[in-house]
């Protein structure tokens, strides 16, 4: 379980996110949505202490990470960066065993265990079958199930992404996720992920955190609320826009009612899994 109460990080003494509480549990994926510049990376590093905290705490099962040696936070939390620059001329299970580092002691060199550890990572991102190849020679989507499988060579509690699915084609976005998806549910992983693609975090998100518009904040969405977005037609979606009401739709049993960027939907479909009538307010800018 990670947890974050009334966080608040930044960089140079400026703060960039204020007040941020969420907290995100084992066999759940907790995406961060946003535009670019909004504090997703932000909140991760902060979460794995690459930036030190201005206020507020962080606690992964109930311990503080400033208490927790950065060693044994790397075993407890890995990270998938953006755009990682790997060894062009390391082969891909020698890229994966690195992610034993916290494991070993000074001056210790891997053993068996750690091989069989790395590989068993390998064979559950299905990359086994290069293992042997330079990572020059591996294609985008290649290199970024490689580096989930580094980060689960670390045998975490918890794994943070931060823009997985950057620049690869719709194809291998889909094929990533899925391959996050089926690993945080097979090892009970904490997972959280920032994603700029709303459509994508509400197929494969538990939960959502977004970032609002009126004041450096995030808020929970629920994810079956996105999922039902969709449904509503292309007419409504301009009233919502301009600022009305927006009638119901049989389908979901969707209201929407907007004033300005300040959203109230009441949702109640058997469909998507909610039982009663439901209301959620939240601020977001859903169009546009």
């Amino acid at each position: 379980m990670i947890e974050l109460d009334n966080v608040s990080l930044g960089y140079n003494h400026r703060a960039i996110l204020h007040n941020v509480s969420m907290k995100a549990g084992p066999g759940q994926i907790l995406g961060l949505v946003g535009p670019n510049g909004s504090g997703k990376s932000t909140l991760i590093k902060g979460i794995t202490r690459v930036i030190d905290l201005f206020s507020g705490r962080i606690s992964i099962d109930g311990r503080d990470i400033r208490t927790i040696k950065h060693d044994e936070l790397a075993r407890l939390v890995a990270t998938v960066p953006q755009s990682p620059a790997l060894p062009g001329a390391f082969t891909a299970f020698e890229v994966v065993l690195m992610g034993r580092t916290p494991h070993l002691g000074l001056l210790r060199y891997e053993g068996g265990k750690d091989l069989a550890v790395a590989w068993q990572a390998m064979e559950a991102t299905h990359t086994q079958s290069f293992a042997e190849r330079r990572v020059s020679e591996l294609s985008g989507g290649e290199r970024q199930r490689l580096i989930i499988a580094r980060a689960l060579t670390q045998q975490p509690k918890a794994m943070l992404l931060d823009e997985p699915t950057a620049n690869l084609d719709i194809n291998h976005q889909v094929e990533i996720l899925n391959l996050v998806k089926r690993l945080c549910l097979e090892q009970s992983l904490t997972v959280i992920i920032a994603l700029h693609d709303l459509n994508l975090a509400a197929q494969y998100c538990d939960w959502m955190v977004s970032r609002r518009f009126t004041e450096p904040k995030y808020v929970f969405i629920p994810t079956p609320l996105i999922s039902c977005l969709p449904l509503l037609s292309r007419p409504a979606r301009r009233t919502a826009m301009a600022g009305g009401p927006v009638g119901v739709m049989d389908q979901a049993d969707i209201i929407l009612m907007v004033s300005g960027i300040s959203v109230k939907i009441q949702v109640k479909s058997s469909t998507l899994g909610i039982s009663g009538l439901q209301s959620y307010s939240f601020e977001h800018k859903l169009w546009g």
